[in-house]
């Protein structure tokens, strides 16, 4: 089975955001591995308090969305959209390029997360295509990888920007909030 080796990142910092903590082991090669995640709620702790008079951190306000999410690893994009429908967000999630043209038609989404390698027709193509069928819509496109970037080749098949795997959940709301105000700036 293949991937990007992601999973675990993002389960870390999923966990992490949740003031919980992932421990791993195994006892060797072939043998298995055993990951235990622990949540303070769960086991009847609480959250971490501010320092008395500690302001908390700002966090944009941001308008419930309609999210279309396109990831051909499945269990990451659902995981995902479970953390934007935590936000107050309508999400959709699809696999593929095609599912992807098609879902931006039906679903209308504001913002849509765009995994740039897909197989059959990459994310690149799927924007371009958006961008030229939707082209009085305006729909925030967000390229999503797992490695490094092409600044040009992001503007010429239109994202407005980029995120690196696993996501900064505050970037990305504050992202979305700038829909409200106009441009987001440069991928």
């Amino acid at each position: 089975m293949g991937g990007l080796g992601l999973g675990l990142p993002l389960v870390k910092r999923v966990v992490e955001m949740h003031e919980g903590h992932v421990d791993a082991s195994s006892p060797g090669l072939g043998q298995g591995s055993e990951f235990v995640v622990t949540l303070p709620r769960l086991l009847g702790g609480r959250p971490k308090q501010r320092p008395e008079g500690e302001p908390a951190p700002a966090k944009p306000e941001i308008r419930p969305r309609r999210i279309l999410v396109v990831d051909d690893e499945a269990q990451m994009a659902v995981i995902f959209a479970s953390l934007l429908e935590a936000n107050g967000h309508q999400t959709l999630v699809v696999h593929d390029g095609p599912s992807a043209l098609t879902a931006v038609r039906a679903f209308g989404p504001d913002v849509v997360i765009l995994d740039l390698g897909l197989p059959e027709m990459d994310g690149y193509e799927i924007a371009r295509r958006i961008r030229e069928g939707h082209a009085d819509e305006k729909i925030l496109l967000i390229a999503a990888t797992g490695y490094e970037r092409n600044d040009a080749r992001l503007k010429q098949a239109g994202f407005d920007q980029h995120l690196t795997k696993p996501f900064d959940m505050q970037r990305l709301a504050a992202l979305i909030a700038g829909l409200d105000g106009g441009a987001v700036g440069p991928p």
